[in-house]
């Protein structure tokens, strides 16, 4: 079981991934651990927004473009990206509930 003996923090079972953030908030001012926490946030919501991005883009240009309608214009695929994110969104947000 991890432990943080300088703290006397001990780490729950799976928590191994959770030490940076434990360590920021024992050893930096409160300014700075928010900062880095924020970092991380970032970085979490920068891959999500880049995954909904890769995947209504593959869907559209692939299976919508590719095989339901070849002429689609360049608007259509526009509208049917952001349907798919918004779709997508909304299942993510249901199955959280």
């Amino acid at each position: 079981r991890p432990y943080l003996e300088m703290f006397g923090t001990p780490l729950a079972d799976g928590a191994h991934e959770t030490i940076f953030m434990v360590l920021v908030k024992e050893m930096l001012p409160s300014i700075f651990a928010a900062v880095l926490l924020s970092a991380i946030l970032a970085a979490i919501m920068s891959t999500a927004d880049s995954q909904l991005l890769v995947t209504a883009s593959a869907v559209s240009e692939d299976m919508y473009k590719g095989a339901i309608k070849k002429d689609a214009t360049e608007k259509t695929e526009e509208f049917g990206d952001s349907a798919l994110k918004i779709m997508q969104i909304m299942l993510v947000n249901c199955r959280n509930i």
